[in-house]
């Protein structure tokens, strides 16, 4: 055992070496080998120490069920940090390993550089590891019910959140001196109404603003119960949904970037995977093990959609076209199919492009610009 982590400690030097040679630009990166248990109890509790509650007892139920039929077998988990840390199951054989090192490089990357990561806490493991403490601490003082209610509670909204944190949260004050300066404006009641001249409403009273809540139709509906609940909260309530709020804000741009990600991961675990075997580096006899096991996180799924291979084909594509000059107002207008199958101006964008779309798009703009 010591010897191979010896040697895998030797790959990880040069995988990122490689990686660095493909352009890729990552955070410091740690890896931690665990056993399955120790690993799906990281997927179900979401961090590696987090806060105590029934559901996650039920998920890690789920994920140790699915484990031992072999329906959802974890090959690693990787945490968006600074610097970025990694778990490797130990039952994956070596060659895998390497693979799923590889992978972590990618996920690095994507997650420093995509835009929509680039406001998210970096130091959010130390925090959760604090705020488990602290709600102990509420569990003694206040009751186990009594925080597992707000800790429900919080759970049933979790994602009625703001992911949007580029844009400037504005106080109340702001918000309701920025309204009263906009004229009012009559709304459309009817299906058409739109389409017909507005009538002039008339002017709003003083204090229209001062009895209006929310002032605007809020997203962070999470937010809006801390501070306006009709029962005001005591000082352990709004810290524990706080402590919610923050690890879904935290989890929400992997949400919304799962594709891109895990597609951009296995884009360059591909590439470094081919670079180790010309080069020597691994063995011929440990190749099979990578292609069957590359071959299964790729594999189709008829009830599902596979993100890893989406993302990666999307990838692929555009990195060919961007390549072959097959984007612009001159490819757009030729309707010649036979001239656009062989189209080819060898412009080798790809490369480029790829790395544009990887620091500016979420999955939604992903697949409705590229997926073809």
């Amino acid at each position: 055992m010591d010897a191979e982590l010896k040697r895998l400690g030797q790959f990880d030097e040069k995988i990122e070496e490689i990686a660095r040679e493909f352009g890729l630009d990552f955070f410091p990166q740690e890896f931690d080998v665990i056993p399955a248990q120790k690993m799906l109890e990281i997927l179900a509790y979401r961090l590696p120490v987090n806060f105590s509650h029934w559901s996650f007892g039920r998920d890690y139920e789920r994920e140790k069920t699915q484990y031992e039929h072999g329906l959802g077998i974890p090959y690693e988990v990787v945490l968006n940090s600074n610097p970025s840390r990694a778990y490797l199951m130990n039952t994956n054989p070596f060659p895998v390993q390497v693979m799923v090192m590889a992978h972590v490089y990618g996920h690095n990357d994507f997650m420093k550089n995509n835009f929509h990561f680039k406001p998210t806490r970096k130091d959010l493991l130390p925090s959760a590891s604090e705020a488990a403490v602290r709600f102990q601490k509420y569990e003694k003082r206040y009751g186990q019910e009594a925080v597992e209610r707000v800790i429900d509670s919080g759970l049933s909204i979790e994602l009625n959140v703001d992911p949007d944190f580029f844009i400037l949260e504005e106080s109340e004050e702001e918000q309701r001196e920025r309204l009263s300066a906009c004229p009012a404006v009559a709304e459309a009641s009817g299906s058409f109404e739109d389409l017909l001249p507005r009538k002039k409403a008339d002017r709003r009273p003083e204090d229209y603003y001062n009895r209006k809540s929310p002032l605007e139709p809020e997203r962070d509906v999470l937010l809006y119960v801390m501070n306006h609940s009709p029962k005001p909260l005591r000082e352990w309530e709004k810290d524990v949904l706080s402590v919610l709020r923050d690890q879904s804000r935290y989890f929400m741009p992997q949400r919304r970037t799962k594709i891109m990600n895990e597609g951009w991961a296995t884009f360059w675990h591909m590439k470094i995977m081919d670079r180790l075997f010309r080069e020597g580096f691994l063995r011929e006899e440990e190749h099979g093990y990578y292609n069957l096991y590359n071959a299964r996180v790729l594999a189709t799924n008829p009830r599902t959609i596979n993100p890893y291979l989406l993302g990666l084909k999307i990838f692929e594509e555009v990195e060919d076209r961007w390549d072959k000059g097959r984007f612009g107002k001159e490819w757009e207008a030729c309707e010649d199919p036979r001239k656009k199958e062989s189209w080819d101006l060898n412009t080798g964008k790809g490369r480029e492009r790829i790395f544009e779309v990887r620091h500016c798009y979420s999955d939604r703009f992903f697949i409705e610009q590229f997926l073809s």
